[in-house]
């Protein structure tokens, strides 16, 4: 055998030919530790020039340009042929600005002539990391001190996770976090960081409170399901089933859910520019069960207003109602109000003594822009909205839905319960059996979930080698996204009702509006830049992905109504279902998710 890797490295250690480094977002098989090296074609020939691809662990990438992945090939005899053939096809120069991404064991990076160079800038990374994410915090939480004890006692990631009733992925993604907050790079420098310094361990949220020590602001009368069977749903991943029968069937639930699940936290109620645009300066619209009044008076901002007279409690407008007017007036007795909420006018009232028109506004409630979509509090004692998005918030900045336009919007009735259609969302375990579109474009396995701070779920999938965006064919008509990774689709899901998909030139979402207990309205739609076209690669490939889960769903539905029903197991690959199930659990309980 010629050179090892790490010699050749060290021949070109401090030359241009090596780029970035940093923390892999790709665990490796066996759990190690893993950094990405961006590195010239040159360094690349060289290495598997010197037959020595099985000291490489994983090559992710030959790319136009980063991260843009077109051939994904293990570290073996065949990885050599095929990436010297790839680089040959594509023309690789040395110098150029092509690159070829790696995944390295540390170990191996450990025996690099600049190692320390690399520990400077994997440090740096972390540091820069933490000042992106503004919850996250020097002190680790009790889950993760368990998991850097358990590393650093030689179990692998897989053997952490069936200890905690966690995948190895998620294993994965906490010790990405704890490292730089220890201030070590290896996992074989844990016994000695755990040794000497510590971090204290953040408690257990408690009673009241959602994940991370976030407070809530408001506690809730628990919801009509009996305690019993909501325990085996709130166990930890691994022990825990599925919510009761009665969470998807019952009217009462579902009455419960309206006024705390969607007007107690942050209901989405749609784009800012499509609820008041083209003159319109007021519109009726519902948070959960609460009527809200939204209103503009031509400056960017909205206010939200509870729709309820002050007088004798009309509706000022019914919920889907719009005005042009400059002013607020009730149909009923003709109270006037400013687009503020202040009371202008009571007819017959002015010389009533003690009456001050000062004391009749219309209550105002929490509302919130946020990329262009319109969030209401409708009982107005949710946490802050930025504490609710938590770790969302850096996830969606860089698609800027804001600048995008609304290209298509397909609406459905699906006659199954919300929640049957949030679950289906956060898994693929189904997708080999009824997609095989989304199969052919993305693995059903690949991707992670995030585990961050904030009232939502989601995670991130693959798209396959060859395959630019989520369609039939693959290929994208329309214009991508500057800034994004154009190898991976984003699906998270802000509590209760956003579904937001965000694919390399797209971004979908589904808004979702409970019809009844066994009825879901869905408004799904797709936003692309202005310069693009209708969005009809993604809008087909969407619908008929769409109509398979709504016949999935509906025939859940219907098995959560038979008498046989039993609450089942979660599949290991089920985690982000169990944390939506978790979420909803608790705030049964009356435990608001934020």
């Amino acid at each position: 055998m010629g050179e090892s890797f790490a010699e050749i490295f060290a021949r070109f250690g401090d030359t241009p030919l090596v780029g970035a480094v940093r923390p892999s977002r790709y665990p490796l098989p066996d759990g190690e530790t893993a950094v990405e090296l961006t590195i010239a074609p040159e360094l690349y020939r060289e290495a598997f020039a010197a037959d020595v691809p099985t000291e490489i662990t994983e090559v992710l990438a030959v790319s136009q340009r980063p991260f843009a992945v077109v051939a994904g090939m293990r570290g073996d005899a065949e990885t050599a042929e095929r990436g010297a053939a790839r680089a040959e096809q594509l023309g690789l120069a040395a110098g150029g600005k092509v690159t070829v991404t790696v995944t390295v064991a540390l170990a191996q990076l450990g025996r690099m002539s600049w190692n320390e160079r690399a520990r400077r800038e994997l440090r740096a990374s972390g540091e820069s990391s933490r000042r992106r994410d503004p919850a996250a915090r020097d002190r680790l939480t009790a889950q993760e001190l368990q998991i850097a004890h358990l590393a650093a006692q030689g179990l692998s990631n897989r053997e952490i996770g069936q200890r905690l009733f966690l995948s190895h992925r998620t294993i994965s993604t906490h010790l990405y976090r704890i490292f730089p907050r220890l201030g070590i790079t290896a996992r074989g420098e844990l016994p000695a960081a755990l040794a000497t310094s510590v971090p204290a361990a953040r408690p257990v949220a408690p009673p009241g409170s959602y994940r991370r020590g976030m407070p809530s602001s408001a506690t809730w009368v628990p919801a009509p399901v009996p305690a019993g069977d909501l325990e085996r749903s709130l166990r930890p991943f691994g022990a825990s089933t599925m919510l009761p029968a009665c969470a998807y069937t019952s009217p009462e639930v579902l009455a419960w859910e309206l006024r705390h699940l969607f007007a107690g936290t942050w209901s989405c109620l749609g784009r800012l520019d499509e609820l008041l645009g083209d003159g319109v300066t007021q519109r009726g619209v519902l948070a959960g069960d609460v009527p809200v009044l939204l209103t503009r008076d031509g400056g960017p901002g909205v206010a939200a207003l509870a729709n309820t007279c002050r007088h004798r409690g009309h509706e000022l407008l019914p919920a889907g109602g719009t005005s042009a007017k400059p002013v607020v007036v009730c149909p009923y007795h003709a109270w006037t109000y400013g687009l503020d909420g202040a009371l202008r006018a009571a007819p017959r009232l002015h010389d009533v003594s003690g009456f001050e028109r000062g004391d009749h506004g219309l209550v105002p409630l929490p509302v919130e822009v946020w990329h262009g979509w319109v969030f209401v509090n409708g009982t107005g004692d949710a946490a802050p909205f930025a504490e609710y998005l938590g770790g969302l918030a850096d996830l969606v900045a860089p698609y800027a839905p804001q600048r995008l336009r609304t290209a298509a919007r397909h609406e459905y009735d699906v006659r199954a319960n919300w929640k049957v259609l949030v679950e289906n969302y956060h898994e693929c375990y189904h997708c080999p059996h009824i997609h095989p579109e989304l199969c052919a474009v993305s693995p059903p396995a690949s991707g992670d979930n995030y585990d961050l701070p904030g009232a939502w779920v989601g995670g991130v999938m693959d798209l396959r080698d060859g395959a630019e965006t989520m369609s039939l064919d693959g290929r994208s008509s329309g214009v991508f996204l500057p800034e994004v990774d154009r190898r991976r689709v984003l699906y998270l899901a802000l509590f209760p009702d956003l579904l937001l998909s965000l694919h390399p030139d797209y971004v979908m979402t589904h808004r979702l509006r409970p019809a009844g207990p066994d009825t879901t309205h869905v408004e799904c739609s797709w936003l692309v830049p202005q310069e693009a076209g209708d969005a009809g690669h993604a809008v087909e490939f969407w619908d008929r992905t769409n109509r398979q889960d709504w016949a999935a769903c509906e025939s859940v539905q219907r098995g959560l109504a038979s008498p046989h029903f039993r609450p089942g197991p979660f599949a290991p690959n089920e985690d982000a279902v169990h944390r939506f199930v978790t979420m909803v659990g608790r705030a049964y309980q009356g435990r608001p998710p934020v």
